[in-house]
């Protein structure tokens, strides 16, 4: 949820201002909120040494790479911003250079990761290379995670621009194709729930109510109700109905005056390409 929240944030933003470091501070806020880092001040540079290492690194001793001293930081990200800005290269070629550059130059005390790999459907999307930002690499990059690193690390050691560079178009390529083939699973689904849902349902709002569930996703009652428009009783009938048939899945259930956190489950494992839920 966070990261869709950042994601409609940053698509909100760049109508009206540029594509800073700033902008990035402010969505790596919101990336952060209530979860693991929370505590790292989120949204602001950090003022210590950083460094990339193995699961469970604590130590300078057992880093794969040492970040820029804070210092250097100012320096380093105006140089970032200003490549960013310009847009003159092969966009998918310069989404590499400002994915590896952030990720180096290490600019937050946590979460890094999270932020760079959000960087490359926005810098496309700033450069018009998409016509939104939901080209999502993580699957790629988790699914081939050592060989990502060596492929950082070759820079950092090396200079080695040329390996990086291939491994960042192959794993575009490859996620491209995979991407497509959800796509068409998305759609195939869309007609099989809609087909469904008048059933499970019996109201005029099954319509609306299919385009919610693919549109949202993962929700609280309040905003499905704000995104349907139905009213909260009927909204609240329909959620349940929808639960008890299993199209909706409850992730976080209701404590005290926070709404449950319910799920599109089959829809959500297909985007992930596994079975989170």
């Amino acid at each position: 949820m966070n990261y869709r929240k950042a994601l409609g944030l940053a698509v909100e933003a760049l109508g009206t201002r540029a594509f800073t470091f700033g902008l990035v501070k402010d969505l790596h806020k919101v990336l952060m909120d209530s979860v693991r880092g929370q505590d790292k001040s989120p949204g602001q540079t950090r003022t210590g040494l950083a460094f990339i290492g193995p699961p469970g690194a604590t130590s300078l001793s057992q880093a794969r790479y040492v970040a820029p001293e804070p210092l250097h930081l100012p320096s380093l990200l105006e140089n970032l911003e200003g490549y960013i800005a310009a847009c003159t290269d092969d966009p998918v070629v310069a989404a590499a250079i400002v994915h590896a550059q952030f990720e180096m130059i290490h600019p937050f005390e946590d979460g890094n990761g999270r932020i760079g790999r959000m960087l490359i459907p926005l810098y496309l999307y700033h450069c018009k290379a998409l016509r939104s930002p939901v080209f999502y690499l993580s699957e790629y990059l988790d699914e081939h995670r050592e060989a990502y690193f060596a492929a950082l690390q070759g820079i950092s050691r090396r200079d080695d621009w040329d390996g990086w560079l291939r491994f960042f178009v192959k794993a575009v390529e490859e996620q491209a194709q995979k991407n497509t083939t959800k796509a068409r699973g998305i759609i195939d689904l869309y007609e099989a729930t809609k087909g469904n849902l008048y059933d499970i349902a019996k109201t005029r709002f099954s319509f609306p109510l299919l385009d919610s569930l693919f549109g949202l996703v993962v929700f609280k009652s309040d905003r499905f109700i704000a995104h349907t428009g139905i009213s909260k009783r009927t909204a609240m009938r329909l959620l349940h109905d929808l639960r008890k048939a299993g199209i909706l899945k409850i992730v976080r259930p209701k404590s005290g005056s926070q709404a449950a956190i319910m799920v599109f489950a089959e829809l959500l494992n297909l985007v992930e390409g596994r079975e989170v839920i």
